[in-house]
């Protein structure tokens, strides 16, 4: 895989990061390092409840951003983290831009098994924090109960589901039952999926800057790579 690399420690788009991420497009391959983890790699890892990255590392450009939300929004309130920087000068990431349609990583997901797509609704409402916002249900009355409280609007559309593959690894990477699964969180996941079968490090998605709004750009290294990578703690910061 060809791929495009940038070390360095800069200041760009008006907020602070530690490295910069190179100009990308969809689907590219990229190398990211040095890269930050904000959390506790020397213990043995809690198995989350659901995540965004899947059950690998999760990683940032901007680790003060990213300990700014996991205590906002509570899933570290109480916990004393630690700022890991991790070194891989040969990653070779799996570039994913928010902006663009994952039909390829979706169709790939489908034919492996890892998901499958069937008939469900769309509810789109206004966030008082994140503007238009929107979920997807398989049934209908649930979508109906969410619509109304949020005073939303409701649509048919598909979504997608676990298949047998996808089943097997909620299992192994959430305390969050398969069958609870969202379908917004398994289309999400289908980039990890699609990079971990393809040999990539990892994935990272270019997330926009805002952390008030829970948002930061965001990657993941896959656990059976991280050997590769060089671990040095930076800080170790209290609860707020």
């Amino acid at each position: 895989m060809e791929h495009l690399s940038m070390d360095t420690e800069t200041a760009t788009s008006g907020h602070p990061t530690r490295t910069e991420v190179p100009s990308a497009t969809h689907r590219d391959t990229i190398c990211i390092s040095p890269v930050y983890h904000v959390g506790d790699l020397d213990d043995e890892r809690t198995k989350p409840y659901t995540s965004h990255e899947g059950r690998g590392v999760s990683i940032s450009v901007h680790p003060a951003a990213w300990e700014q939300i996991i205590r906002a929004d509570g899933t570290s309130t109480h916990e004393t983290l630690k700022t890991y920087k991790l070194t891989n000068p040969e990653a070779e990431i799996y570039y994913i831009d928010p902006s663009e349609p994952l039909t390829v990583e979706h169709e790939w997901c489908i034919e492996h098994e890892f998901v499958k797509e069937t008939s469900g609704f769309r509810v789109t409402y206004e966030d008082e924090v994140s503007g238009t916002a929107y979920m997807e249900f398989v049934a209908e009355e649930t979508a109906q109960m969410e619509a109304e409280a949020r005073n939303g609007t409701v649509e048919e559309t598909d979504v997608l589901t676990l298949a047998p593959a996808g089943v097997k690894y909620w299992l192994d990477a959430f305390r969050q039952t398969p069958e609870e699964a969202d379908p917004v969180l398994i289309a999400g996941l289908t980039p990890v999926w699609y990079a971990k079968a393809n040999g990539y490090d990892g994935v990272w998605w270019d997330e926009e800057y805002d952390p008030k709004n829970y948002s930061a750009p965001r990657g993941v290294i896959f656990q059976s790579e991280l050997e590769s990578w060089e671990q040095t703690v930076e800080q170790q910061t209290s609860p707020f």
